[in-house]
């Protein structure tokens, strides 16, 4: 009699996360295309968002110190500095928006902490940061972590107008994310940069 309890609730489980799994990256309107991060998304237990493709807000220059805004957060193409950032894993000192979104139009990826991402969360992200395979044609990961305080979930992964969004630290879709759109961008540009915070 117990067995088929078990079998019951597990299938309820599966389909409860198949019914979550199905909900995430729409928008308000069901397209897809609208980063939702209210409580209908995020709401208390482990979820991620599948990659979601934004619209792209273009690649200018602007100066360094410049206040940007994006309508995508966390942003995944737009307006940014002349600089990049290096490659690598930042903390506690904090990469602005402007330097790593070049990183983006280079071809790279940022994995971001938000103020609600706990120092465990962090620690783990950075596991998964120095567990990445370099980029075969650049000789490094092409990848930076840095924490943004402006980001409105746990984590994030970014590149060139993909999002994906989480509440924990997923590493296998962080290594699937990253393999699937790291040199996909405007530029492909290996140089490791140079704006340390």
């Amino acid at each position: 009699m117990t067995a088929p309890s078990i079998t019951a609730r597990s299938l309820s489980l599966s389909l409860l996360a198949v019914l979550t799994l199905a909900g995430c990256g729409q928008g308000n309107d069901g397209s897809g295309s609208e980063n939702t991060t209210d409580d209908s998304v995020f709401g208390g237990i482990c979820e991620l968002q599948a990659p979601t493709e934004v619209p792209n807000e273009g690649a200018d220059h602007v100066s360094e110190g410049t206040m940007l805004t994006f309508e995508s957060n966390p942003p995944a193409s737009g307006s940014h500095y002349p600089i990049w950032a290096r490659f690598e894993a930042f903390d506690p000192e904090i990469v602005p928006r402007g330097y790593w979104v070049h990183n983006l139009e280079h071809g790279g990826v940022a994995l971001l902490a938000g103020p609600e991402a706990t120092n465990a969360d962090f620690e783990q992200l950075l596991r998964v940061y120095d567990g990445l395979p370099d980029d075969p044609q650049c000789g490094h990961r092409r990848v930076l972590l840095t924490r943004d305080p402006e980001l409105p979930v746990p984590i994030a992964a970014v590149a060139w107008n993909w999002t994906m969004l989480s509440s924990c630290v997923d590493p296998d879709a962080i290594g699937a994310f990253v393999e699937q759109h790291r040199a996909n961008a405007p530029e492909d540009v290996c140089g490791h940069g140079t704006y340390v915070p």
